[in-house]
């Protein structure tokens, strides 16, 4: 995988396995200390063992390497700690391995960042692996509208509105697709608009995505999109398909999402 890294530009980069609690907690909210190892060292300062490696890489960006000819193009690979409950094929301490793409967001950007991981994984030996690429700026607006049909929420508070359009990412997540058509009943939306919504999540080429609600920044978007999966193929990747129920349950999440899997290796 470091080969394949080097072969695409990427220059490896290391941080310390302790970071300030702060780094974790200002995106993603003072809950997340139950799920991290923290601490005081002797100064009485709040420390966390890393949980992940994208937001020490940032830190370490943002504190050196601002003034960089862009784009940087940065990989890591260590090790480190979750205070969850551990399960079959998940423990405390983990290694992960994964890149940072620094000041460039064009499609030909995004399809080599695509290829990148795809061509790592495939690396290792592992064969019939599925790419599957999706957008979240469009499922957003479909969430969006669809709550927004419920008169809970013309009338109601953008707190509600929010808390109730996180938890269905949540549960498209977890690919609970029964229990988001719940939430959306809940809510008060009628049955005609959830039957909508999940038409527009099951669509899977761009001209069925344009026949849903589609406002003009989203329009360029999802142009964007398209073009990013058409230049894969430039980079050896002929197997990617779209697919619009990838969702992430942090707000900071945008735009080109993507997952791959390896069918035989189970949940694992």
């Amino acid at each position: 995988m470091r080969t394949t890294f080097q072969k695409f530009g990427y220059k490896e980069i290391q941080t310390p396995i302790f970071e300030n609690l702060e780094l974790f907690t200002a995106k993603s909210g003072a809950t997340i200390i139950d799920e991290l190892y923290s601490f005081k060292d002797k100064g009485d300062r709040k420390l966390a063992l890393r949980p992940e490696l994208t937001a020490p890489v940032m830190r370490f960006y943002v504190d050196k390497l601002q003034m960089e000819p862009k784009p940087l193009k940065l990989f890591y690979f260590g090790n480190c700690f979750r205070y969850d409950r551990p399960q079959k094929g998940r423990y405390r301490e983990f290694w992960q391995m994964g890149c940072e793409l620094i000041g460039a967001s064009t499609p030909e950007a995004m399809a080599e960042l695509i290829a990148l991981s795809y061509h790592a994984i495939k690396e290792t030996g592992l064969k019939n692996i599925n790419l599957r690429v999706g957008n979240l700026d469009y499922l957003n607006q479909q969430v969006e509208e669809t709550l927004s049909s419920s008169n809970c929420y013309t009338t109601g508070s953008t707190e509600l509105k929010n808390n109730t359009k996180s938890e269905i990412f949540r549960l498209i997540d977890k690919e609970d697709y029964e229990e988001v058509r719940n939430k959306f009943k809940e809510s008060g939306v009628i049955d005609k608009k959830i039957v909508k919504f999940m038409d527009s999540i099951d669509a899977d080429n761009i001209e069925d995505l344009k026949k849903f609600s589609v406002k003009p920044g989203l329009e360029r978007e999802l142009k964007r999109y398209d073009k990013t999966i058409n230049l894969l193929e430039k980079f050896g990747v002929s197997n990617a398909r779209m697919e619009m129920k990838i969702a992430r349950g942090l707000d900071y999440y945008s735009g080109i999402v993507f997952e791959i899997d390896a069918l035989v290796l189970g949940a694992e």
